[in-house]
């Protein structure tokens, strides 16, 4: 973010302390699911663990929804936490920021999927496929997508 500038670094660490209160959520209902996954694996019961992944899931998703229709819809709220609003030095960071809020919010509800399932993979103590599947959205997709972005 600071090869574009400093406006844009600003917004972008803003967006990122958001997006960091967020995930503090969406990992407290993936240990959630793992307890409640290995319990289930401790009884035998396999109706329990797809209830108790899919119920994890669920609330993540509407608890990262809630907070994604915030990022989008009151942005200038959240930014003045940060900043004064009504300063027009920082008018193309609020611009800015906005923007890095709503893709937080598409990020962090898509993320929430992956970390609830991962918390519930690790109530079954399957670690492997949870690890492959991060290494290859992170290293293969994300750092290029990441790195093409940055000049557009």
């Amino acid at each position: 973010m600071s090869k574009v500038n400093t406006n844009a670094l600003a917004a972008h660490q803003i967006a990122r302390q958001f997006w960091g209160l967020a995930l503090v959520i969406v990992m407290a209902i993936a240990q959630a699911a793992s307890v409640r996954v290995a319990q289930a694996v401790g009884q035998q019961n396999r109706a329990k663990i797809k209830l108790a992944t899919y119920t994890n899931i669920s609330i993540g998703f509407c608890v990262m929804l809630f907070i994604g229709f915030f990022y989008i819809l009151f942005p200038k709220w959240l930014v003045n936490i940060d900043i004064s609003i009504h300063d027009p030095n920082y008018l193309q960071l609020l611009h800015n920021a906005a923007i890095f809020l709503a893709i937080a919010s598409i990020s962090q509800i898509i993320d929430s999927f992956r970390l609830i399932a991962v918390g519930a993979l690790r109530g079954l103590k399957d670690t492997r496929i949870p690890m492959l599947i991060s290494l290859f959205a992170f290293w293969v997709c994300g750092v290029p997508i990441a790195y093409t972005l940055i000049y557009f």
